[in-house]
Protein backbone atom coordinates (compact mmCIF):
# COMPACT_ATOMS: atom_id res chain seq x y z
CA UNK A 1 0.00 0.00 0.00
CA UNK A 2 1.71 3.33 -1.17
CA UNK A 3 1.51 6.84 0.51
CA UNK A 4 -1.47 8.01 -1.92
CA UNK A 5 -3.49 5.80 0.24
CA UNK A 6 -1.94 6.06 3.80
CA UNK A 7 -2.16 9.61 5.27
CA UNK A 8 1.99 10.64 5.71
CA UNK A 9 2.20 11.68 9.30
CA UNK A 10 4.89 13.90 11.04
CA UNK A 11 5.97 13.88 14.21
CA UNK A 12 6.89 16.64 16.39
CA UNK A 13 7.38 17.32 20.29
CA UNK A 14 5.59 19.86 22.74
CA UNK A 15 6.61 19.67 26.52
CA UNK A 16 9.22 17.44 26.01
CA UNK A 17 7.00 14.43 24.51
CA UNK A 18 6.00 13.44 20.98
CA UNK A 19 3.24 13.18 19.01
CA UNK A 20 2.04 13.22 15.11
CA UNK A 21 0.66 15.97 12.59
CA UNK A 22 -0.99 15.44 9.44
CA UNK A 23 0.23 17.56 6.39
CA UNK A 24 -2.66 20.15 7.30
CA UNK A 25 -0.98 20.50 10.24
CA UNK A 26 -4.13 18.90 12.05
CA UNK A 27 -2.90 17.09 15.50
CA UNK A 28 -3.60 13.11 14.59
CA UNK A 29 -1.70 11.79 17.36
CA UNK A 30 -1.56 13.81 20.68
CA UNK A 31 2.11 14.40 21.89
CA UNK A 32 2.14 11.75 24.83
CA UNK A 33 5.11 9.44 24.12
CA UNK A 34 8.98 10.00 25.93
CA UNK A 35 10.11 9.46 22.47
CA UNK A 36 9.01 7.97 18.95
CA UNK A 37 10.10 7.07 15.09
CA UNK A 38 8.56 8.63 12.01
CA UNK A 39 6.30 6.50 10.52
CA UNK A 40 7.18 4.62 7.01
CA UNK A 41 4.70 5.58 4.24
CA UNK A 42 4.16 1.89 4.00
CA UNK A 43 3.96 0.78 7.15
CA UNK A 44 1.52 0.52 10.20
CA UNK A 45 3.22 1.31 13.00
CA UNK A 46 6.14 2.70 14.37
CA UNK A 47 8.12 2.15 17.28
CA UNK A 48 7.91 4.84 20.63
CA UNK A 49 9.55 4.86 23.78
CA UNK A 50 8.91 4.31 27.40
CA UNK A 51 11.01 4.08 30.73
CA UNK A 52 14.09 3.83 27.91
CA UNK A 53 12.18 0.32 26.20
CA UNK A 54 10.49 0.31 23.05
CA UNK A 55 7.30 -0.47 21.45
CA UNK A 56 4.98 -0.15 18.74
CA UNK A 57 1.99 1.99 17.83
CA UNK A 58 -0.41 1.88 14.97
CA UNK A 59 -1.45 5.20 12.74
CA UNK A 60 -3.92 6.24 15.46
CA UNK A 61 -2.03 6.29 18.46
CA UNK A 62 -3.08 2.77 19.82
CA UNK A 63 -0.17 0.26 21.57
CA UNK A 64 -0.05 -2.33 19.42
CA UNK A 65 3.40 -3.88 21.14
CA UNK A 66 3.30 -2.90 24.65
CA UNK A 67 7.13 -0.92 25.63
CA UNK A 68 9.30 -3.67 27.25
CA UNK A 69 12.30 -4.23 25.05
CA UNK A 70 16.00 -3.42 24.70
CA UNK A 71 15.37 -3.05 20.79
CA UNK A 72 12.78 -4.07 18.11
CA UNK A 73 13.59 -4.82 14.50
CA UNK A 74 10.97 -4.07 11.65
CA UNK A 75 8.09 -6.66 11.04
CA UNK A 76 8.92 -8.85 8.08
CA UNK A 77 6.11 -9.55 5.47
CA UNK A 78 5.94 -13.14 7.68
CA UNK A 79 4.50 -10.69 10.36
CA UNK A 80 7.86 -11.41 12.92
CA UNK A 81 9.87 -8.86 14.47
CA UNK A 82 13.23 -9.50 16.16
CA UNK A 83 13.22 -8.35 19.79
CA UNK A 84 15.95 -7.93 22.50
CA UNK A 85 15.35 -8.41 25.83
CA UNK A 86 18.15 -9.20 28.70
CA UNK A 87 21.06 -9.10 25.33
CA UNK A 88 19.42 -12.13 23.66
CA UNK A 89 17.32 -12.11 20.64
CA UNK A 90 13.80 -13.64 20.12
CA UNK A 91 10.63 -12.72 17.71
CA UNK A 92 6.85 -11.21 18.24
CA UNK A 93 4.09 -11.36 16.06
CA UNK A 94 2.24 -8.49 15.21
CA UNK A 95 -0.13 -8.49 18.32
CA UNK A 96 3.30 -8.85 20.63
CA UNK A 97 3.00 -12.83 21.38
CA UNK A 98 6.17 -14.08 22.23
CA UNK A 99 6.73 -16.38 18.34
CA UNK A 100 10.60 -17.68 19.00
CA UNK A 101 11.95 -17.34 22.52
CA UNK A 102 14.97 -14.93 23.08
CA UNK A 103 17.92 -17.44 22.84
CA UNK A 104 19.88 -16.18 20.13
CA UNK A 105 22.92 -13.82 20.69
CA UNK A 106 21.92 -12.03 17.18
CA UNK A 107 19.82 -12.06 14.56
CA UNK A 108 18.82 -10.84 10.96
CA UNK A 109 14.89 -10.40 10.19
CA UNK A 110 13.47 -12.85 8.11
CA UNK A 111 12.94 -13.16 4.78
CA UNK A 112 11.32 -15.24 2.40
CA UNK A 113 10.57 -17.50 5.08
CA UNK A 114 14.51 -17.69 6.74
CA UNK A 115 15.87 -15.79 9.14
CA UNK A 116 19.81 -15.84 10.29
CA UNK A 117 20.98 -16.45 14.15
CA UNK A 118 23.49 -16.66 15.59
CA UNK A 119 23.66 -19.19 18.07
CA UNK A 120 26.79 -19.22 19.72
CA UNK A 121 29.48 -16.83 19.21
CA UNK A 122 30.68 -16.41 15.44
CA UNK A 123 28.35 -19.47 14.83
CA UNK A 124 25.70 -18.43 12.49
CA UNK A 125 22.67 -20.77 10.68
CA UNK A 126 19.15 -20.34 10.24
CA UNK A 127 15.42 -20.60 11.00
CA UNK A 128 11.97 -20.98 10.08
CA UNK A 129 9.25 -18.66 11.21
CA UNK A 130 8.32 -21.43 14.55
CA UNK A 131 11.96 -21.20 15.21
CA UNK A 132 13.21 -24.55 14.09
CA UNK A 133 16.73 -24.49 12.90
CA UNK A 134 16.50 -25.61 8.73
CA UNK A 135 20.57 -25.01 8.28
CA UNK A 136 22.72 -25.44 11.07
CA UNK A 137 24.92 -23.11 12.82
CA UNK A 138 28.48 -23.60 11.64
CA UNK A 139 28.89 -19.93 9.95
CA UNK A 140 31.16 -17.05 10.59
CA UNK A 141 28.52 -14.96 9.12
CA UNK A 142 25.49 -15.25 6.96
CA UNK A 143 23.26 -13.08 4.89
CA UNK A 144 19.71 -12.58 4.47
CA UNK A 145 18.18 -15.18 1.88
CA UNK A 146 16.55 -12.49 -1.03
CA UNK A 147 16.55 -14.83 -3.37
CA UNK A 148 17.66 -18.60 -4.08
CA UNK A 149 21.13 -18.09 -2.52
CA UNK A 150 22.84 -16.76 0.47
CA UNK A 151 26.24 -15.16 1.25
CA UNK A 152 27.93 -17.30 3.95
CA UNK A 153 31.34 -17.03 5.31
CA UNK A 154 33.40 -19.87 6.53
CA UNK A 155 36.62 -20.53 7.69
CA UNK A 156 37.37 -16.75 6.72
CA UNK A 157 36.17 -16.84 2.75
CA UNK A 158 32.94 -16.16 1.43
CA UNK A 159 30.63 -18.67 -0.42
CA UNK A 160 26.96 -19.00 -1.45
CA UNK A 161 24.45 -21.83 0.09
CA UNK A 162 21.17 -22.73 -1.12
CA UNK A 163 17.89 -22.78 1.11
CA UNK A 164 18.87 -26.55 2.19
CA UNK A 165 22.67 -25.12 3.36
CA UNK A 166 24.19 -27.00 0.33
CA UNK A 167 27.30 -25.26 -1.09
CA UNK A 168 26.48 -23.46 -4.47
CA UNK A 169 29.62 -22.01 -4.50
CA UNK A 170 32.64 -23.16 -2.05
CA UNK A 171 33.98 -20.43 0.51
CA UNK A 172 36.98 -19.42 -1.71
CA UNK A 173 36.15 -15.79 -2.29
CA UNK A 174 38.00 -12.96 -0.57
CA UNK A 175 35.09 -10.89 -0.96
CA UNK A 176 31.51 -11.18 -2.48
CA UNK A 177 28.29 -9.40 -2.77
CA UNK A 178 25.28 -10.99 -2.18
CA UNK A 179 22.30 -11.69 -4.20
CA UNK A 180 19.44 -9.47 -3.11
CA UNK A 181 16.71 -10.55 -5.31
CA UNK A 182 17.04 -7.63 -8.01
CA UNK A 183 20.52 -8.69 -9.19
CA UNK A 184 21.48 -12.45 -10.85
CA UNK A 185 24.94 -11.42 -10.91
CA UNK A 186 27.49 -10.77 -7.80
CA UNK A 187 30.74 -9.29 -8.03
CA UNK A 188 33.38 -12.05 -6.20
CA UNK A 189 36.95 -11.29 -5.56
CA UNK A 190 39.98 -14.31 -5.33
CA UNK A 191 43.37 -14.37 -4.91
CA UNK A 192 43.06 -10.33 -6.31
CA UNK A 193 40.92 -10.84 -9.15
CA UNK A 194 37.51 -9.64 -9.45
CA UNK A 195 34.73 -11.90 -11.86
CA UNK A 196 31.26 -12.17 -11.84
CA UNK A 197 29.16 -15.19 -11.06
CA UNK A 198 25.50 -15.54 -11.48
CA UNK A 199 22.68 -17.23 -9.37
CA UNK A 200 22.15 -20.15 -11.21
CA UNK A 201 25.87 -21.15 -9.90
CA UNK A 202 27.75 -20.39 -12.61
CA UNK A 203 31.01 -18.02 -13.29
CA UNK A 204 29.81 -15.35 -15.95
CA UNK A 205 32.64 -13.96 -15.93
CA UNK A 206 35.74 -15.41 -14.75
CA UNK A 207 38.78 -13.50 -12.37
CA UNK A 208 40.54 -11.28 -13.97
CA UNK A 209 42.56 -8.02 -12.97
Amino acid sequence: MNETIKERLYSFRMDGKTGYINGTGEIIIEPKYEGACDFCDDEDYTFYISNKKLGCIDRMGNIVVEALYDDLKLFSKEGLAAFLIDDKWGFISKNGKVVINPIYINVDSFVNGLAGAEFKESKWGYINCSGTAVIEPVFEQVSRFWDKLARVKLGGKFGFIDRSGKFIFEPIFDSANCFTGEDDLSVVKIDGKYGYININGNWVWKPSK
